[in-house]
């Protein structure tokens, strides 16, 4: 599964990852953003209800973090500025975790 949401539309983010929390209560999530806004709140978001998280700035750093942490979500920016972009980050991740759920956001 992979999903598009809009950060201009915060709303669509809270709506959505309680969506994939129904499917996965349980799940660890990586979330990849190299706007730090963005990625503390979404940290901030979801540690509030306990849930583990882990974060990296860019793809590359994602993968590595993956390395020890296995992630059952992916928040990912769609257009992230370094040398993956978010939907690279997914197939790459998805390649180790067929069951892996993406959830791609955007600015644009």
């Amino acid at each position: 599964m992979i999903t598009v949401c809009t950060y201009n539309e915060r709303e669509n983010i809270e709506r959505l990852v309680p969506e994939l929390l129904e499917v996965a209560p349980d799940a660890d999530i990586l979330i990849v953003d190299d706007e730090p806004t963005y990625r503390e709140y979404l940290e901030r978001f979801l540690r509030r209800d306990g849930l583990e998280v882990r974060t990296a700035e860019t793809g590359a750093g994602a993968i590595e973090v993956s390395r020890e942490f296995a992630p059952d979500i992916l928040l990912a920016d769609w257009m992230l500025r370094c040398e993956m972009h978010g939907i690279e980050v997914g197939e790459a991740l998805r390649a180790q975790w067929p069951d892996l759920r993406i959830l791609l956001m955007t600015g644009f």
